[in-house]
């Protein structure tokens, strides 16, 4: 160990704990920017597959329909309208009545 100075061994040292110290950080930080642009697209998502505009943080009443929540859409849960599993249940209870008739009258 004549050849290698004490100095040198800590600068090596210091340097290794460094560039842990900023991967690691690096690292957090690449996770938190990814994960607040997965999160805006599932707002995005939620927001299209509701029929609602995609408000960005507004809260204005005429953004949020005036009364302080998004206007409901049309098939939204909540909106005025039929239900989409009644209409459903009441087309297939018709087709069995058809159905029904069909093979008595045959």
């Amino acid at each position: 160990m004549t050849g290698i100075a004490p100095w040198d061994i800590l600068k090596w040292v210091l340097l290794v704990l460094l560039a842990g110290f900023i991967g690691q950080f690096g690292k957090s930080l690449a996770q938190h920017i990814l994960a607040r642009v997965r999160k805006k697209r599932e707002d995005e998502a939620r927001t299209a597959r509701e029929g609602l505009p995609a408000t960005r943080g507004s809260d204005s009443p005429e953004a949020t329909g005036g009364e302080g929540r998004p206007p409901a859409a049309e098939g939204a849960p909540g909106a005025a309208g039929p239900d989409k599993k009644a209409v459903k249940a009441e087309a297939k209870r018709q087709k069995k009545e058809a159905k029904l008739r069909s093979k008595l009258s045959g």
